[in-house]
Protein backbone atom coordinates (compact mmCIF):
# COMPACT_ATOMS: atom_id res chain seq x y z
CA UNK A 1 0.00 0.00 0.00
CA UNK A 2 0.92 3.81 -1.00
CA UNK A 3 2.04 6.09 1.16
CA UNK A 4 -0.28 8.19 -0.03
CA UNK A 5 -2.92 5.59 0.42
CA UNK A 6 -2.11 5.50 3.95
CA UNK A 7 -2.35 8.85 4.45
CA UNK A 8 -5.38 9.00 2.85
CA UNK A 9 -7.36 6.61 4.81
CA UNK A 10 -6.09 8.22 8.22
CA UNK A 11 -7.47 11.51 7.35
CA UNK A 12 -10.75 9.92 6.65
CA UNK A 13 -11.06 8.41 9.84
CA UNK A 14 -9.83 11.48 11.72
CA UNK A 15 -10.70 14.41 9.90
CA UNK A 16 -13.90 13.06 8.35
CA UNK A 17 -17.02 14.50 8.86
CA UNK A 18 -19.57 12.69 11.24
CA UNK A 19 -22.71 12.04 8.82
CA UNK A 20 -26.44 12.46 9.55
CA UNK A 21 -27.74 10.16 12.25
CA UNK A 22 -31.39 9.03 13.28
CA UNK A 23 -32.75 11.44 15.39
CA UNK A 24 -33.47 11.36 19.69
CA UNK A 25 -31.99 10.07 22.27
CA UNK A 26 -30.14 6.84 22.50
CA UNK A 27 -32.52 4.32 24.37
CA UNK A 28 -31.60 2.68 27.64
CA UNK A 29 -29.79 -0.96 26.91
CA UNK A 30 -32.21 -3.36 27.07
CA UNK A 31 -32.30 -6.30 30.23
CA UNK A 32 -30.98 -9.68 29.88
CA UNK A 33 -33.63 -12.38 28.27
CA UNK A 34 -34.89 -14.75 29.74
CA UNK A 35 -34.04 -18.60 29.60
CA UNK A 36 -35.19 -19.83 26.33
CA UNK A 37 -37.97 -22.06 26.12
CA UNK A 38 -35.29 -25.42 24.94
CA UNK A 39 -33.97 -24.98 28.56
CA UNK A 40 -31.22 -22.81 28.19
CA UNK A 41 -29.75 -21.54 31.41
CA UNK A 42 -28.84 -17.82 31.87
CA UNK A 43 -25.76 -19.09 32.89
CA UNK A 44 -24.95 -20.99 30.33
CA UNK A 45 -22.33 -19.21 28.63
CA UNK A 46 -22.32 -17.53 25.09
CA UNK A 47 -19.92 -18.20 22.53
CA UNK A 48 -16.42 -16.50 22.46
CA UNK A 49 -16.28 -13.01 22.44
CA UNK A 50 -14.31 -12.91 19.27
CA UNK A 51 -16.79 -15.53 17.27
CA UNK A 52 -19.98 -13.34 18.49
CA UNK A 53 -17.85 -9.86 17.05
CA UNK A 54 -17.07 -11.96 14.02
CA UNK A 55 -21.14 -13.59 13.59
CA UNK A 56 -22.28 -9.97 13.80
CA UNK A 57 -19.64 -8.38 11.24
CA UNK A 58 -20.99 -11.37 8.86
CA UNK A 59 -24.95 -9.80 9.24
CA UNK A 60 -25.93 -8.03 5.93
CA UNK A 61 -28.23 -5.48 7.85
CA UNK A 62 -24.86 -3.98 9.32
CA UNK A 63 -23.13 -3.19 5.94
CA UNK A 64 -24.67 0.17 5.93
CA UNK A 65 -22.18 1.41 8.97
CA UNK A 66 -19.15 0.67 7.08
CA UNK A 67 -20.21 3.74 4.46
CA UNK A 68 -19.10 5.96 7.16
CA UNK A 69 -15.44 6.87 8.00
CA UNK A 70 -15.44 5.34 11.50
CA UNK A 71 -17.40 2.75 13.04
CA UNK A 72 -16.63 1.84 16.88
CA UNK A 73 -17.30 -1.68 17.89
CA UNK A 74 -17.68 -3.23 21.37
CA UNK A 75 -17.61 -6.66 21.95
CA UNK A 76 -18.12 -7.62 25.79
CA UNK A 77 -18.75 -10.61 27.86
CA UNK A 78 -21.89 -9.70 30.28
CA UNK A 79 -22.20 -10.86 33.65
CA UNK A 80 -24.80 -13.49 32.92
CA UNK A 81 -22.41 -14.98 30.26
CA UNK A 82 -24.15 -13.27 27.26
CA UNK A 83 -22.06 -11.45 24.86
CA UNK A 84 -23.02 -8.13 23.94
CA UNK A 85 -21.66 -6.49 20.34
CA UNK A 86 -22.34 -3.03 19.86
CA UNK A 87 -22.11 -0.96 16.87
CA UNK A 88 -21.66 3.28 17.50
CA UNK A 89 -20.88 6.16 15.41
CA UNK A 90 -18.92 9.31 16.33
CA UNK A 91 -20.66 12.02 16.75
CA UNK A 92 -17.61 14.55 17.39
CA UNK A 93 -13.99 14.20 15.87
CA UNK A 94 -12.97 15.68 19.44
CA UNK A 95 -10.57 12.59 21.72
CA UNK A 96 -11.94 13.80 25.67
CA UNK A 97 -10.19 13.04 28.80
CA UNK A 98 -11.05 9.59 28.95
CA UNK A 99 -9.50 8.47 25.24
CA UNK A 100 -12.60 8.44 23.57
CA UNK A 101 -14.85 10.06 21.30
CA UNK A 102 -18.34 10.70 21.66
CA UNK A 103 -20.78 8.38 20.21
CA UNK A 104 -24.11 7.02 19.55
CA UNK A 105 -25.64 3.87 19.39
CA UNK A 106 -26.85 2.38 16.49
CA UNK A 107 -26.67 -1.24 16.62
CA UNK A 108 -26.47 -4.18 18.82
CA UNK A 109 -26.74 -7.54 19.10
CA UNK A 110 -27.33 -10.12 22.31
CA UNK A 111 -25.43 -13.67 21.70
CA UNK A 112 -26.69 -16.46 24.31
CA UNK A 113 -25.30 -20.12 24.42
CA UNK A 114 -27.95 -20.88 21.75
CA UNK A 115 -30.03 -17.37 20.49
CA UNK A 116 -29.33 -14.13 19.16
CA UNK A 117 -31.57 -10.69 19.56
CA UNK A 118 -31.11 -7.67 17.91
CA UNK A 119 -31.95 -4.44 18.12
CA UNK A 120 -31.24 -1.83 15.30
CA UNK A 121 -31.58 1.89 15.68
CA UNK A 122 -29.29 3.03 12.39
CA UNK A 123 -32.08 4.79 9.73
CA UNK A 124 -30.18 6.98 6.55
CA UNK A 125 -31.17 10.35 6.68
CA UNK A 126 -30.37 12.71 4.24
CA UNK A 127 -26.72 12.97 2.97
CA UNK A 128 -25.98 10.04 4.66
CA UNK A 129 -22.97 8.35 2.98
CA UNK A 130 -24.88 4.71 2.83
CA UNK A 131 -27.54 6.14 0.85
CA UNK A 132 -24.60 7.04 -2.14
CA UNK A 133 -22.68 3.43 -2.11
CA UNK A 134 -24.22 0.42 -3.73
CA UNK A 135 -24.56 -2.27 -1.55
CA UNK A 136 -22.16 -4.62 -2.95
CA UNK A 137 -19.20 -2.47 -2.42
CA UNK A 138 -21.09 -2.04 1.54
CA UNK A 139 -20.78 -5.93 1.59
CA UNK A 140 -17.46 -6.02 0.35
CA UNK A 141 -16.38 -3.55 2.97
CA UNK A 142 -17.52 -5.11 5.53
CA UNK A 143 -16.35 -8.70 4.83
CA UNK A 144 -13.08 -6.73 4.45
CA UNK A 145 -13.39 -5.36 8.44
CA UNK A 146 -14.30 -8.76 9.33
CA UNK A 147 -11.26 -10.71 7.26
CA UNK A 148 -9.14 -8.24 9.79
CA UNK A 149 -11.28 -8.83 12.62
CA UNK A 150 -10.69 -12.79 12.51
CA UNK A 151 -6.95 -11.93 12.96
CA UNK A 152 -7.70 -10.28 16.40
CA UNK A 153 -6.91 -12.14 19.70
CA UNK A 154 -10.11 -13.14 21.62
CA UNK A 155 -10.95 -11.66 25.25
CA UNK A 156 -13.26 -10.68 27.12
CA UNK A 157 -13.67 -7.13 25.82
CA UNK A 158 -12.84 -6.16 22.24
CA UNK A 159 -13.23 -2.51 21.45
CA UNK A 160 -11.95 -1.07 18.37
CA UNK A 161 -12.90 1.60 16.29
CA UNK A 162 -12.40 0.54 12.12
CA UNK A 163 -12.76 2.61 8.75
CA UNK A 164 -12.08 1.01 5.36
CA UNK A 165 -11.72 2.20 2.04
CA UNK A 166 -11.27 0.71 -1.39
CA UNK A 167 -7.83 0.32 -3.26
CA UNK A 168 -6.91 -1.03 -6.71
CA UNK A 169 -5.89 -4.80 -5.37
CA UNK A 170 -8.32 -4.83 -2.45
CA UNK A 171 -8.89 -2.62 0.76
CA UNK A 172 -6.83 -0.87 3.09
CA UNK A 173 -8.58 -1.20 6.89
CA UNK A 174 -7.63 1.34 9.75
CA UNK A 175 -7.73 0.17 13.21
CA UNK A 176 -7.43 1.74 16.27
CA UNK A 177 -7.93 0.23 19.89
CA UNK A 178 -10.02 2.70 22.20
CA UNK A 179 -9.23 4.40 24.33
CA UNK A 180 -7.59 5.97 21.56
CA UNK A 181 -3.71 6.50 22.35
CA UNK A 182 -1.19 8.18 20.03
CA UNK A 183 0.05 5.21 17.29
CA UNK A 184 -2.55 3.32 18.56
CA UNK A 185 -3.71 1.96 14.77
CA UNK A 186 -2.69 -0.31 12.58
CA UNK A 187 -3.39 -0.04 8.84
CA UNK A 188 -4.03 -3.38 6.96
CA UNK A 189 -4.02 -4.15 3.50
CA UNK A 190 -6.62 -7.16 2.53
CA UNK A 191 -6.66 -8.70 -1.36
CA UNK A 192 -10.15 -8.77 -3.39
CA UNK A 193 -10.03 -12.47 -2.22
CA UNK A 194 -10.23 -11.05 1.79
CA UNK A 195 -6.81 -11.92 2.78
CA UNK A 196 -4.53 -10.08 4.97
CA UNK A 197 -1.65 -9.65 3.28
CA UNK A 198 0.26 -7.07 4.81
CA UNK A 199 0.07 -4.60 7.65
CA UNK A 200 1.65 -1.61 8.78
CA UNK A 201 1.76 0.48 12.44
CA UNK A 202 0.67 3.54 13.64
CA UNK A 203 3.14 6.48 13.74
Amino acid sequence: MTATATRALVLAMLLGAPACRSPGPAEPEAPAAPPAPTGESAMEPAPPVKECLLRALGDPARQELFAHWSVEIEAARQPDGSVRVAFSLPVSQTIVADGRLATRLEDEAIFTARSVSYRRRYVKGPGDPAAEMQSSILELRARAVRAVCSGLRDAATMELAVGVMEEPDGFSVLLERIPYTPGGHRIYRVSNSFEVVDSLPGG
